[in-house]
């Protein structure tokens, strides 16, 4: 009974952490650009990246991005640390996903 109660635990434990992200809602691109790579968002202050090698859906999220910038509309931008300040002026912070 003890260690079913354990396991229980640490599967909840686990399953808060992989679902940690930062949702910065109301962003306004100023900047969308890439290389061979990855494509990188600007807002003003806080920077992201959209890596091509390790995410799913990356295509989407570029069109998103694009489209939104073409057309001045703000976009929610959800970054894959927990704890991400969305006014920083930091680089490199991991994207997971954009909508509008």
């Amino acid at each position: 009974m003890k260690k079913i109660v354990l396991c229980i635990f640490v599967i909840l434990g686990f399953s808060e952490t992989s679902l940690a992200y930062t949702s910065c809602p109301n962003q306004t691109l100023t900047k969308v650009f890439s290389d061979s790579v990855n494509t990188y968002l600007g807002t003003g202050g806080l920077n992201g990246i959209i890596r091509k090698t390790t995410t799913v859906d990356y295509q989407t999220m570029v069109s998103i991005a694009l489209a939104a910038k073409i057309s001045g509309t703000p976009v929610e931008i959800r970054y894959k640390r927990d704890g991400v300040i969305c006014g920083s002026a930091a680089w490199n912070e991991e994207i997971s996903g954009v909508g509008v």
